[in-house]
């Protein structure tokens, strides 16, 4: 009963495709020595300067660092539907939740789409695209959603996340 409520609610699904938690970089050798030398020296300014706080939050950042190298990314489900959009079982509805799509295509680095929420408090999401088509991809979503023209990039964080193998 509960499975059809979800089904009704959603519609029909239109596209489907998983994509992986975050991008595993790989990282030379000399990328780790790097970022120790400026670990150790903000660590040490910090130190001298009493911020204690900025000292945790970049022992967080380590382990946080450390821990994405060990571990594999969980493979996320994303699915295009009649009334929205779903993401690992959670429906975002197009009339409800979603304001509008832009796609950012700059292969092979950047294949994304990217969804502006009505919730001031939760800004985009962003969903690679993997093995799909993005011109399809922008037929489909134009049916139910507005389409920003004025972005054109990755957001700054994104890209120099992805500069800095982060």
């Amino acid at each position: 009963m509960a499975k059809e409520k979800i089904k009704n609610i959603r519609g029909k699904i239109i596209k489907s495709w998983t994509f992986p938690e975050y991008v595993k970089y790989e990282r030379s050798r000399e990328w780790y020595i790097v970022f120790s030398i400026i670990f150790i020296s903000l660590i040490f300014y910090n130190f001298k300067t009493n911020n204690f706080l900025f000292i945790i939050i970049l022992v967080m950042l380590a382990l946080i660092i450390i821990e994405s190298r060990r571990k594999k990314p969980m493979e996320i489900k994303f699915s295009i539907a009649e009334n929205g959009i779903m993401l690992n079982g959670v429906f975002y509805d197009y009339n409800k939740n979603l304001n509008k799509f832009w796609i950012v295509y700059n292969p092979p680095e950047v294949k994304k789409i990217y969804f502006e929420f009505k919730n001031m408090l939760r800004t985009h999401l962003v969903v690679p695209i993997t093995g799909q088509s993005p011109l399809d991809l922008r037929d489909i979503l134009l049916e139910y959603l507005d389409e920003d023209l004025e972005k054109e990039g990755e957001s700054t964080a994104e890209a120099l996340g992805r500069l800095l193998k982060l």
